[in-house]
């Protein structure tokens, strides 16, 4: 199980990437969309597993 689940929409990726970088800098475990999920995978089914797996979500929003 990882710490945090970083959820975003293309817009913010460069932002959730940034999250994360810092989040793992600290010694949090995440799980990020741009570095975990595989072209090939099931989107809906990774997202589930991410929020499953996790014991935290941040969403990343902008306007």
């Amino acid at each position: 199980m990882k710490d945090i689940f970083i959820s975003y929409t293309g817009a913010d990726r460069a932002w959730a990437e940034w999250i994360a970088w810092h989040l793992e800098d600290a010694g949090y475990s995440t799980v990020i969309q741009a570095w975990d999920f595989s072209a090939s995978s099931n989107f809906v089914l990774e997202m589930h597993n991410a929020d499953s797996d996790t014991t935290h979500t941040i969403a990343v929003l902008s306007p």
